[in-house]
């Protein structure tokens, strides 16, 4: 009985697994200014559920030295931020002026 019960409870597992792998969320991307050289300006993509704002950023190959203020939402965001189905990331570069 007990090895019935493992044997089910790790066949559950492998399925919960693979559809977690299976798991993808839409972002659409907006870059300004100096970003958008050789980029774009808006684009969706496709990541991995548990993907970060940060993981993005090292996607796009964004230097930290380039990055000014990042938007999720609508809303100023933290790097370590989990990206959700649906979300829009916005990525502005620093701001000069005088």
């Amino acid at each position: 009985m007990i090895q019935k019960w493992k044997t089910q409870f790790a066949l559950a597992n492998l399925d919960f697994i693979s559809r977690k792998e299976l798991i993808n969320i839409k972002v659409t991307v907006r870059l300004f200014a100096t970003l958008r050289q050789g980029r774009f300006k808006e684009q969706v993509f496709d990541y991995e559920e548990g993907t970060t704002v940060a993981d993005v950023i090292e996607q796009l190959n964004i230097p930290h030295k380039e990055l000014g203020i990042v938007f999720l939402n609508g809303k100023h965001t933290e790097l370590q931020k989990i990206l959700h189905d649906v979300d829009i990331l916005s990525i502005f570069p620093p701001v000069g002026g005088g």
